[in-house]
């Protein structure tokens, strides 16, 4: 399953930008980190600065300082200190996702996630955390498997977090949403006429 978070990103990014008086040129990439060769490229082509969804090697990040191109990492976190970031607080989302399904009345509480997606390991653990902190142990977990996500809801877990809306969408088009109570996080969906809600 990929995720539209970083095309619709892209697109409001590049509205905005372009609002501004910047030209926006996408450089696609195949690595799984922003490398040396990735800034290098960019600078080539004279990008004023590099927006980047991958977390930088420290050469590339050195690269782009010595080259005087601002780096913004967009999407996840970064440990070195001289790039910028934005990026959610997955723990907290986990946990605000957990408050709310607590405050519903959920005694049986559904992760669903994306098995390969780091992100979704955190949005978990602070689901998890959150969830056992207010007195909920019946938790389980299904990494997006379709019979295994509807048979732990016919066995009564209705208090529902996604690790994107786009699970949500996927549940809620085969469980009534009167059903179930599902909890999404990114927001891409807030314009459907769906009743559910994010963290």
């Amino acid at each position: 399953m990929k995720s539209p978070f970083f095309s619709v990103i892209v697109d409001e990014l590049s509205v905005k930008l372009k609002n501004r008086g910047y030209n926006v040129c996408l450089l696609p990439v195949s690595n799984r980190f922003l490398e040396r060769n990735n800034v290098k490229e960019a600078a080539s082509i004279g990008a004023a600065a590099i927006i980047s969804f991958l977390a930088p090697h420290k050469d590339a990040v050195e690269y782009a300082i010595l080259l005087d191109k601002p780096l913004l990492i967009f999407g996840r976190g970064c440990e070195e200190q001289m790039v910028n970031k934005i990026y959610t607080d997955d723990i907290r989302g986990g946990e605000i996702a957990a408050e709310y399904l607590h405050k519903l009345g959920h005694k049986k509480l559904m992760y669903v996630g994306a098995e390969i997606h780091e992100v979704s390991g955190i949005r978990q653990r602070g689901f998890i955390s959150k969830a056992k902190e207010l007195g909920i142990d019946d938790i389980v977990v299904s990494q997006n498997d379709e019979n295994e996500m509807f048979n732990y809801i016919k066995e009564g877990y209705k208090g529902i977090f996604c690790f994107d809306d786009q699970l949500v969408m996927q549940i809620l088009s085969k469980v009534p949403q009167s059903e179930i109570d599902v909890v999404g996080f990114n927001g891409l969906f807030k314009n459907f006429a769906f009743n559910y809600y994010f963290s």
